[in-house]
C-alpha cells in the first residue's frame, strides 16, 4: 500500500518496460519507502470495492472470510 509519492518510481519503471528500456531478464530494485496510511481517502476512491469491517474477535474475522470449524 505505498503512498502516491512512493509509488512514483513504480510506475517510472512500469514506462521503461513498456517502452523496452529494460527487458523482463534484467534485474531491477524499486525501493518504495512510504506508505499508502497518510492518503487512505484517496485510495478508497481509487477502488470499486470497499473494505470488510471486522470486529475485534476471531468468531467475527471467522465469520467474514467464510471459515466454519
Amino acid at each position: 500500500f505505498a503512498e502516491p509519492a512512493g509509488a512514483t518510481a513504480l510506475a517510472g519503471l512500469k514506462k521503461l518496460a513498456e517502452s523496452g528500456t529494460c527487458g523482463k531478464d534484467d534485474h531491477v530494485v524499486v525501493m518504495v519507502t512510504g506508505n499508502g496510511l497518510k492518503d487512505v481517502e484517496g485510495a478508497m476512491h481509487a477502488v470499486k470495492q470497499q473494505p470488510v469491517v471486522v470486529e475485534n474477535s476471531l468468531e467475527d474475522v471467522e465469520q467474514k472470510l467464510g471459515i466454519f470449524k
